[in-house]
């Protein structure tokens, strides 16, 4: 059985196949002893990258393009927290090309921030006469659509290089993402008990959709 988790960060899974492309991993990768002459404040995530890297099956890999396996081979794929990073033709792209890679019968588990708790709580903070000022906040910074400071050169860089997940493009409620699947030719369904990302950000108030391929 063949099971991705794409775009995993250092939130990898056993037997799976873990694909990222964060430049933390392909440092470890390729001089794990550097890691003592990075700023203290990177080296606890090259350290868990390294971690990861020698525990589970992480693979280096710029997951907007179609993944290294053969078509019709996946048979669960989880991808969490990455679809938003990806503007919204571009997500559309990558969902129909992750369809090619599942077999028949296979599965898929999209895992997103929920736009609506993020409206909820702007709502909530805007009624409040002590937190309606800083309202505004919950939409410009807790979508990560934009930032308080103009990023700095190296960001945009990375960004460019796609070694980093550090802005989203596109921000989803549960219908939106329903239907961008349904686009890309998912059937969505209930997600069953045995699912093999069942427990995976279970409980932390995320969307979670499953969907197979008939």
């Amino acid at each position: 059985m063949i099971k991705v988790n794409i775009a995993s960060s250092t939130n990898c899974l056993p037997d799976f196949i873990n694909y990222d492309n964060n430049i933390f991993l392909h440092i470890v990768k390729i001089c794990p002893f550097s890691i003592k002459f990075f700023p203290k404040k990177y080296q606890k995530t090259l350290i868990d990258f390294k971690k990861a890297n020698s525990k589970y099956d992480l693979r280096i890999w710029n997951c907007k393009k179609i993944l290294p396996l053969k078509d019709s081979s996946i048979d669960h794929a989880l991808c969490s927290h990455y679809l938003e990073h990806l503007y919204k033709a571009d997500g559309l792209q990558f969902l129909k090309n992750l369809y090619l890679k599942i077999k028949i019968g296979g599965s898929l588990h999209l895992i997103l921030p929920d736009l609506r708790t993020i409206i909820n709580k702007y709502l909530l903070e805007s009624e409040n006469s002590e937190t309606s000022q800083r309202a505004s906040d919950c939409i410009n910074f807790d979508t990560i659509l934009t930032h308080e400071k103009s990023p700095t050169f190296i960001y945009n860089v990375l960004e460019a290089l796609g070694w980093f997940g550090l802005q989203h493009r596109y921000m989803y409620d549960k219908n939106s993402a329903i239907k961008m699947l349904i686009d890309a030719g998912f059937i969505i369904k209930d997600m069953p008990l045995d699912c093999p990302s069942y427990d995976f950000y279970r409980n932390d108030r995320s969307i979670h959709i499953y969907c197979i391929k008939s």
